[in-house]
């Protein structure tokens, strides 16, 4: 059969009314035009991830669903020097979550960690001198944490314990067994390196913690006044020993009248104050 006449607008609206459409054609449009602009908002929502559930990030700038960040560093509590190399594990609840090294700077960082509570940092090495295991204070993780600054403590040997030398009298190189003659001044550096005036020998011996042996630093084992390079200088009966802040090593030589410094790169031994007359001036 031919396809039914086509309606006019009026004939379409009159048609509308009759259905019980009191509104016609322009409510119809009316109902089209708000469906329309619905669907075109919801487009819009879910282009920029919005219309549902969604976690939002922390104040400080850490995202729940990639995790947190938790850095800070490693120092020596006997220099407040950074211990690059040192081993840094990070636990929660005495499990093991990860582990890292501090860098050349003493600094380490953890990454995309959960949120959470009983979190602790220890820290160690075992690289010479040898420092005491310790760990921050536990803590809550709900954003990311930073500064978390741990001091390790340098391992001594326990009170009582020989560190160096042994009974007679000689100047060797070695052990920790060899002997050490007169040892009298006594003085650490910023690294914690014993070093030992021999008051009977002439030599400034060196110990280090961790690696117990003993070297020569300075002198010849003659007596004598001459300064320059370390293994060329001589020292006469060197009695007490002292660093400066500035890491320079000072000797005060008992029968020399003399108070000499270390110093430089290469270091050497030059006079301070006092000669051999050993009087008041």
């Amino acid at each position: 059969p031919p396809p039914p006449p086509a309606r006019s607008v009026p004939t379409l609206n009159k048609s509308l009314k009759k259905s019980g459409y009191a509104g016609g054609f322009s409510a119809v449009s009316s109902i089209l035009v708000i469906l329309c602009a619905a669907l075109l908002c919801a487009v819009f929502l879910a282009s920029c991830g919005g219309g549902g559930s969604s976690t939002g990030s922390d104040d400080d700038g850490g995202s729940p669903s990639n995790g947190y960040t938790i850095s800070g560093s490693v120092k020596s509590t006997f220099t407040g020097k950074a211990l690059s190399g040192a081993t840094v594990t990070l636990k929660q609840g005495g499990s093991t979550v990860s582990t890292t090294t501090a860098n050349a700077t003493g600094s380490w960082s953890f990454a995309n960690i959960a949120s959470g509570d009983g979190y602790i940092v220890e820290a160690s090495t075992t690289a010479a001198p040898n420092y005491l295991a310790s760990a921050a204070p536990s803590f809550s993780l709900s954003g990311n944490t930073t500064n978390i600054d741990i001091q390790l403590e340098r391992q001594w040997p326990a009170a009582g314990t020989r560190v160096a030398g042994t009974t007679g009298t000689a100047g060797t190189n070695g052990s920790e067994t060899d002997k050490l003659s007169s040892p009298i001044g006594m003085a650490f550096d910023a690294d914690g390196k014993l070093y030992i005036g021999e008051f009977g020998f002439q030599i400034i011996r060196t110990v280090t913690p961790g690696t117990p042996t003993i070297s020569n630093y300075a002198g010849s084992a003659l007596y004598g006044s001459a300064n320059g390079p370390l293994e060329q200088a001589t020292f006469n009966k060197p009695l007490a020993l002292c660093f400066a802040p500035g890491g320079e090593l000072y000797i005060a030589e008992r029968e020399g009248n003399r108070i000499r410094k270390v110093s430089g790169v290469p270091a050497t031994v030059e006079r301070i104050a006092g000669d051999q007359n050993g009087a008041f001036a």
